[in-house]
Order: structure tokens, then C-alpha cells, then sequence
């Protein structure tokens, strides 16, 4: 885990994973995080299931398209069923974290609609790209959460976010960050990358983005027959042991960028 020992103990600082999946038509990126020492907790049964398993990590999209390790996998039925597991250990937590943030934009209506009301909102300032409306959405709410528990408990903790090391996505996040601590006063602390294989949350982020990028798709291509698929709407049910959500999603589809309410700092 990325996790530095000297910070397991502290009681109100968050600690959140994030990971994104695209597919050249639809973008989505997630965040899961927890107070810094609940993450112990979460990674125990993860990594049991891995070694059921016999694999070293869990990534959605190999499981689904039999790559890597599900290659010999021939039935989808099984494949799906393996991880169906993985999301149960999410949904049908018990515990009252981790809480999770998740967005996916339709790239096409991005461009056509948002994009430019990015524009001429910030002209000059670069900010009209989906990536940069997925983070706001995201890390933002994440933000949002360590503020409320700073002014609750009368503490100034930084959030850390631990993206995964992907080349594209790892340029993107150093400069979203280095502007949001150079224009605002959000607490965001270090950015750091790891390997997914090291990072059990960015597993679980990285399904959740790949459920939130399937949910719009399904959206894009109006698939009555399938329609919104099982896994994503058993992660909109999933709740907190007090009843809460668990999981906070927004979608940003033709519909939904038609309607405007972009984030603060694009709007």
C-alpha cells in the first residue's frame, strides 16, 4: 500500500485512490477513500479473493475482454461471476467506508456542449478538456469531504490522492493539482502514483470507473436489451451501515451537459 506508516494513526486525515477508464468515446474516472487508518482494514479481504483467485490484481476490463490472467477463461458467465465478487466487497461492505465518487463523460457532447461554455467562461486557461470536468467532479467532492471534517473537528488535514501510475493520466493530474493549491484553498495534499498491483484501491477505483464509463455507453448507444448493466446499478443501491449512500455518481451525458451546473472553477 501506498500509505506512509507515520500517518496510519491519524484520526481525521483522508486518504483517496483514484483511476480512470476510457475508450475513445466515453471517459470515466473514480475516487474511493478513507480516513488514512481504515485503509488496513479494507485491503485484508481484497487481497484474499485475490489469492483465490491466483492473480496478483483485479482489473475490470481484463476480467471482461479475457486478458491476462482470465485468458483461459472461455465462459463470460464465470468471468463475470469472478467479478461480481470483487464488486460485492464494495457494495456489501459492512463498514461505514470507504465512500466513493464517480463521473463519466460522454467525450462527443463534451466537445460539442460544454467545451465551449468552458471557454468563454475561462478563456485562455486550457481548462475545456473531459478530463479536467471528471477531476472537479471527483477529487472535488473528495475535497469538499476533508474540509467538512476539518471545520467538524477543528483540525487542518490535507486530503492525499494516490492516482495509478499511467503516463497520460499522471501528467494530467500533476497540473490539475499544481493549479487547484496555486488558485485555491482546498485542502489537497500530496499527489503521489503508484502501481495498481501495490494499491488495492486503485483496483476498486479502476472498477468503478470501468461501471460509470458502461453506464453512459449504455446511455450513448440506447441499448434497450441490456440496458444499464446489473453491477452499476447495484453500486447506485449500495449503502453505508446509517443508510447513507455510498456511492456518489454523476454522469455526464448529452442531457446532463445540456442542462449546465458544471463545477465550481468551470462554470
Amino acid at each position: 500500500m501506498a500509505i506512509p506508516t507515520v500517518e496510519v494513526m491519524v484520526p481525521f486525515k483522508w486518504v483517496g485512490y483514484c483511476d480512470e477508464s476510457e475508450d475513445g468515446t466515453v471517459l470515466g474516472i473514480a475516487c474511493v477513500f478513507a480516513r488514512a487508518a481504515d485503509w488496513l482494514t479494507l485491503v485484508g479481504s481484497w487481497q484474499d479473493l485475490l489469492a483465490e483467485y491466483e492473480i496478483d490484481e483485479f482489473h475490470a476490463a481484463d476480467c471482461e475482454h479475457r486478458k491476462g490472467p482470465w485468458e483461459t477463461w472461455s465462459d463470460p458467465a464465470d468471468r463475470r461471476a469472478a467479478a461480481r465478487q470483487f464488486l460485492a466487497l464494495i457494495t456489501d461492505n459492512p463498514l461505514p467506508f470507504p465512500a466513493i465518487y464517480a463521473t463519466a463523460v460522454d467525450l462527443k457532447s463534451f466537445g460539442e456542449i460544454a467545451a465551449p461554455h468552458i471557454r468563454v467562461a475561462h478563456p485562455g486557461k486550457g481548462r475545456d478538456k473531459p478530463w479536467i470536468l471528471a477531476l472537479h467532479t471527483v477529487v472535488g467532492a473528495m475535497l469538499d469531504a476533508q474540509a467538512m471534517a476539518n471545520r467538524t473537528f477543528g483540525v487542518h488535514k490535507l486530503l492525499e490522492v494516490v492516482c495509478g501510475e499511467k503516463r497520460e493520466l499522471m501528467a494530467r493530474v500533476e497540473r490539475w493539482a499544481a493549479e487547484v493549491k496555486t488558485t485555491t484553498d482546498l485542502p489537497l495534499g500530496d499527489v503521489t502514483f503508484a502501481e495498481s498491483q501495490s494499491a488495492v484501491g486503485l483496483q476498486m477505483a479502476d472498477l468503478i470507473a470501468y461501471e460509470a464509463r458502461k453506464a453512459v455507453t449504455a446511455v450513448l448507444l440506447d441499448d434497450e436489451e441490456r440496458g444499464i448493466r446489473d453491477e452499476w446499478m447495484k453500486l447506485m443501491r449500495a449503502a453505508l451501515p446509517g443508510g447513507e449512500r455510498r456511492i456518489y455518481a454523476t454522469l455526464w451525458d448529452e442531457a446532463a451537459m445540456r442542462r449546465g451546473n458544471l463545477p465550481p472553477g468551470l462554470a
